[in-house]
């Protein structure tokens, strides 16, 4: 079941494109989830040039550090892009 469940995304339903799957997490696993969640956070707030996220999987959750970047376009003026 959980092999075609990305099908449910492709369905023309629209409700049926609402519905998601996730993995179970016991209370021990929320506990330390939203412990990571608040210690990335305040780190986050305390750097200028480094943004800390919680990534991997539900029994497997490690804080990851990555470089805070220029979002997307900014910085660059309309019609003045370089081909390529």
């Amino acid at each position: 079941m959980m092999k075609n469940a990305y099908k449910l995304l492709f369905s023309e339903d629209d409700y049926l494109k609402k519905i998601g799957m996730e993995h179970d997490m016991n209370k021990e696993e929320i506990l330390k989830d939203a412990q990571l969640r608040k210690e990335a956070k305040t780190k986050t707030d305390g750097d200028e040039h480094f943004q800390y996220l919680v990534r991997g999987p539900v029994w497997d959750r490690k804080m990851t550090k990555v470089r805070k970047g220029k979002k997307t376009g900014e910085g660059v003026e309309k019609g003045h892009l370089h081909p390529g």
